[in-house]
């Protein structure tokens, strides 16, 4: 099994400013069945006790994991990652940067190839608005099926994955409704959901009248931008470590500075 994990995850799974394992760890209990797990300092639980699933160790492979766990027939795993993205982020959005990381670790390794993505789509579960997407890769000459389902809680976002190898995609995503069936907020007013921030696939600014738009998928609102940019009118966030922001200026003088003092 150990060699089947480290195909299947070694290269895909994003984590940013992940939170990881805490007081909980789901590694002690290795080998025993699923009933609940539950991590106060990550405030999530998953009442798995109707399914299955066998605790599995994916802490050499996925060290940012909070839990993962292996159903058999079908062989299907399960896997929770959670991280803080800042506020102003949607489920859509989180998935959308998955997404392109896995791309991005995918095609790193000219043995695996990516075979492309189907969005499930948006829906809500038990109040919770959560995104889905199927992703499809070649792990050498393994075929891999993803379902990522993505949920944002204030500046938590948390990835719940379920993958098989030579599994229908009815079945995967059967597997993943029901991860996410046991999936839940244990204190929902523990963070409250903030102020999202402005789009940034398209923002439009009538006050200083310009426009922002990113084309690729790796960019994300950056909400809190004025806590470090006293002033920004607009920031955004890329998946490289980067930023950009938006800072109107008030030209008090009559004289204007010229273009080439002023472009990017």
């Amino acid at each position: 099994m150990e060699r089947i994990q480290t195909l299947l995850l070694g290269f895909l799974l994003y984590a940013g400013a992940v939170l990881g394992a805490d007081s909980a760890d789901y590694t002690e209990f290795v080998g025993q069945r699923v009933t609940a797990f539950e991590s106060q300092d990550l405030n999530f639980r998953l009442d798995l006790s109707t399914a299955a699933y066998t605790y599995v160790d994916f802490s050499s492979q996925v060290p940012e994991a909070s839990f993962a766990a292996l159903r058999f027939g079908p062989n299907a795993f399960a896997l929770v990652i959670v991280e803080d993205m800042g506020p102003g982020l949607t489920a859509r959005a989180y998935a959308d940067v998955v997404l392109e990381a896995m791309k991005a670790n995918i095609t790193a390794d000219e043995q695996n190839r990516f075979k492309g993505s189907s969005d499930i789509g948006e829906r809500e579960e038990r109040g919770m608005e959560v995104f889905q997407r199927k992703v499809y890769a070649e792990m050498g000459a393994l075929p891999i099926t993803y379902v990522l389902s993505t949920y944002v809680h204030g500046s938590r976002a948390y990835q719940l994955l379920t993958f098989a190898s030579n599994v229908e995609d009815e079945e995967v995503v059967r597997e993943a409704n029901a991860v996410l069936a046991a999936f839940s907020i244990i204190d929902p007013e523990q963070l409250e959901p903030e102020r999202l921030a402005e789009d940034v696939r398209d923002y439009r600014s009538t006050t200083f009248g310009y426009r922002f738009r990113a084309t690729d998928r790796r960019w994300y609102p950056w909400a809190d931008v004025a806590k470090t940019n006293e002033g920004a009118d607009f920031g955004a966030l890329g998946l490289g470590d980067y930023g950009a922001v938006v800072m109107p200026v008030c030209w008090k003088a009559r004289a204007r500075p010229i273009r080439r003092c002023i472009a990017s």
